[in-house]
């Protein structure tokens, strides 16, 4: 059995890698990606991953954005085909549904064959709008949905994130990665995630891995906007998904 270990340095106040990512870019929300890179940018920040949502209205324009946005060394990955999803059938959808993913968990209750269908389908958009293609793949709300980590090997995408870690079928390895968002819409999900990023944060210094830090078009007016201004002037080194450094022991 493979145990994964990630390669650290537990020297006193090593710098810590993170992980950012942008999620949900699609064309009604490239303006909003566009000043969050800009915010980005004005604290130092240039390593960051755009969660591509290839099935939206994308006109010849907004692709023109991309690629740019490519060029200047930004990194895109993939985000599910058209970020919504059916009315939710089975009773972890249900659950699922009111606690974290609203109506975007597109994998969650439809058949594997239809998760194939859009994974392949969102990996072959790039490559057809002249895009350099992913290596990784992001399903919408971190919800892989009924296909396995053995499915997936044959599946164009490299690296596939989940909730916990993030999967790499070159060598059919999971890593366990600490993950802290700021989409709080609500009361109860200011509560929960306050405490949760916390854990994670903290499970960062504790375990030396690199931190995952996830941003939605609206975190910046929503009820932690501070916590995550406050993070952005944390000294974190900015890395991308492929970088991350490791080692495998038996």
């Amino acid at each position: 059995m493979k145990i994964e270990k990630i390669r650290t340095d537990s020297s006193p106040g090593k710098q810590l890698n993170a992980l950012l990512s942008v999620h949900d870019v699609m064309p009604e929300t490239l303006s909003i990606t566009q000043s969050i890179l800009e915010f980005l940018t004005n604290r130092g920040i240039e390593t960051v991953t755009l969660l591509i949502v290839p099935g939206r209205n994308w006109s010849s324009k907004n692709i023109d954005k991309l690629v740019e946005l490519q060029r200047k060394g930004y990194i895109l990955a993939g985000h599910g085909w058209n970020h919504k999803c059916f009315l939710p059938k089975t009773f972890y959808h249900k659950i699922h549904s009111g606690l974290l993913s609203r109506m975007v968990a597109e994998h969650l209750s439809i058949s594997r064959e239809e998760i194939i269908k859009i994974i392949c389908q969102c990996y072959s958009w790039f490559g057809n709008h002249d895009l350099i293609p992913p290596d990784l793949y992001v399903p919408p709300a971190w919800a892989m949905g009924s296909i396995s980590r053995k499915e997936l090997d044959s599946l164009p995408f490299r690296l596939y994130e989940t909730l916990t870690g993030i999967y790499d079928n070159t060598d059919n390895f999971f890593y366990r990665l600490p993950l802290i968002g700021f989409e709080a819409d609500t009361d109860l999900r200011v509560k929960l995630l306050k405490i949760l990023n916390k854990c994670n944060r903290g499970l960062t210094c504790l375990l030396n891995r690199p931190l995952r830090i996830s941003i939605h078009p609206c975190d910046q007016q929503l009820g932690l906007a501070s916590e995550l201004e406050e993070l952005l002037l944390c000294n974190y080194k900015y890395i991308n998904y492929t970088d991350i450094n490791y080692q495998k022991t038996n």
